[in-house]
């Protein structure tokens, strides 16, 4: 990537980033607001039932954020760990073209058996098993990303309704 494309993806994952925060820190701060004023009621039609409603529906909310959180950095570090096997497969690749003995960065010197050896574990094992754990990571964090909108969403529609139902009880 060049460096432009590296900048325009470090802006992207930085604006992700606080984008999570902040839906999370709405979440926070509702539930804060709501469970201050929430006094424990039976449950039955009322505007305290739909408030306890939403603080249920925001505890959900709030779980799926900090876990699509957790799985966003669990990506990053899954994705760094796929992109050094990469780079070290290329180095390796052209530790082979070279013929001769090499020095890694890491001090270890090698030969080209060595290479065909870590080449085949890096393109089998490795690199394809980073890729089925990003796969897997991600499908996981769009679940938590609809399960934490869903629920702030259905939070709001139940206050809404709590403050309607309030208003004719009263």
């Amino acid at each position: 990537m060049s460096s432009r494309s590296d900048q325009v993806f470090q802006n992207l994952k930085s604006a992700e980033q606080k984008f999570e925060y902040f839906i999370l820190g709405v979440a926070v701060a509702l539930f804060a607001y709501i469970g201050e004023k929430n006094t424990p009621q039976p449950i039955s039609f009322s505007q305290n039932s739909f408030e306890l409603l939403a603080l249920v529906l925001l505890v959900v909310s709030i779980f799926s954020g900090f876990k699509r959180i957790e799985k966003n950095i669990t990506s990053q570090t899954v994705n760094y760990s796929k992109l050094e096997a990469s780079n070290k497969l290329g180095s390796y690749k052209k530790a082979l073209m070279s013929a001769e003995l090499q020095i890694e960065s890491s001090g270890e010197i090698f030969n080209p058996q060595k290479a065909v050896n870590k080449i085949k574990f890096l393109e089998e094992k490795a690199i394809p098993r980073y890729m089925e754990l990003m796969k897997e990571i991600n499908g996981q964090s769009v679940l938590l990303y609809k399960v934490r909108n869903w629920s702030l969403l259905l939070s709001f529609i139940s206050l809404i309704i709590a403050k309607v139902v309030g208003g004719y009880l009263k």
